[in-house]
Parts: C-alpha cells; sequence; structure tokens
C-alpha cells in the first residue's frame, strides 16, 4: 500500500515586526509499516523473490529489448542468490519459518497475466509488475530491519535494502524508456 504525502498548512503572522510561521500537519506523515513476525518476514520476502525470478525467466523468453533482458537476468541471478542467502539466515534463526519453493496463488495469478502479454506490451507489463514488487519488498525490508524481531534476520533485511533500492531506480529508467 502507498502512503501519500502529508498536506502542510503553514501560518505567517507578523508579531513585534518579525514574521513568523508555523506548519501544522493537515493529514498522516508517509506511513511506517509495522515489522511482521519473523516467519512472516521469511515467507514475503521469499515469496516475492520467487515472484522476481520467475516474472524474469518469462522476460528472458519474450522481451526483445535489450535493457529489460539484462535487467531479467541481474533479477534472476541477484533474487536467486538473496533467497538463497535468505535460507541459510533463516536456519540459523529459531523462527521455525518454512521457505516457499513456489509462489502462492496471487503471485501466480500475476505471473499467469503476464504470461498473456506480448512484445512491447509485455515489458511494460513485466517492468510494472517488478517495479510494484519491488516497491513492496523495500517497504517491507524497510519495516524489517528498523523493528524486526530476530537480529540476524533484521540484519539481513538491512543488508538486502540497498540492493533492492538500486533496483528500483534501475526499473524507474527502464519505465521511462
Amino acid at each position: 500500500m502507498r502512503a501519500g504525502m502529508a498536506g502542510l498548512l503553514l501560518e505567517f503572522s507578523i508579531a513585534g515586526g518579525v514574521l513568523a510561521a508555523s506548519a501544522c500537519m493537515t493529514g498522516p506523515a508517509i506511513a511506517q509499516e509495522a515489522s511482521p513476525p519473523a516467519a512472516e518476514f521469511v515467507k514475503k520476502a521469499a515469496m516475492g523473490g520467487l515472484f522476481e525470478i520467475e516474472s524474469s525467466h518469462l522476460a528472458l523468453e519474450r522481451s526483445k529489448n535489450p535493457d529489460i533482458v539484462k535487467f531479467a537476468q541481474m533479477m534472476i541471478s541477484e533474487h536467486g542468490d538473496a533467497n538463497n542467502s535468505l535460507k541459510m539466515t533463516a536456519r540459523d534463526t529459531s523462527t521455525g519459518a518454512n521457505i516457499p519453493m513456489t509462489v502462492d496463488q496471487p503471485y501466480r495469478a500475476k505471473l499467469d497475466e503476464l504470461a498473456k502479454q506480448v512484445g512491447t506490451d509485455f515489458d511494460a507489463s513485466y517492468v510494472s509488475a517488478q517495479s510494484d514488487a519491488h516497491f513492496e519488498a523495500v517497504g517491507l525490508f524497510t519495516a524489517y530491519s528498523n523493528g524486526g524481531d530476530d537480529p540476524k534476520l533484521k540484519a539481513y533485511a538491512g543488508e538486502m535494502l540497498p540492493r533492492l533500492k538500486m533496483h528500483q531506480d534501475t526499473l524507474a529508467h527502464l519505465g521511462a524508456r
């Protein structure tokens, strides 16, 4: 869920020859997601990574855009490594979290929709799906790195954040082309 920017009401007054301004927030600030429990973090992180990998395999099959193909190769490699690291980290914790091996039904439906696309429609849908997935991942990893209940998973989330944000930046450039 994307949070909007809060409105800001400024009030200016002149008192004793001095211009003063006071600010009042007119809406909520950008919402900070609550950190999920460790087992839920592991499941969501792994599931998002699997989706990004599977959708990228589709991109390798369908896209003719060399920039998208290059990005898809990077997603397969980096999210494969990230999921392996997550698996090893989760094994060293007491979370009891199981790493999913396949995507769940909501992600399967997204993959099925993506598989119906061809040509530049596929490219646009792939970039959009990856952008959404990375937006969710950055929110999840930020929340967990800030307030997670397992120190090892919290460190993992913090280590992964810069890479996920770099993926977002790359996607922004792909979407602008």
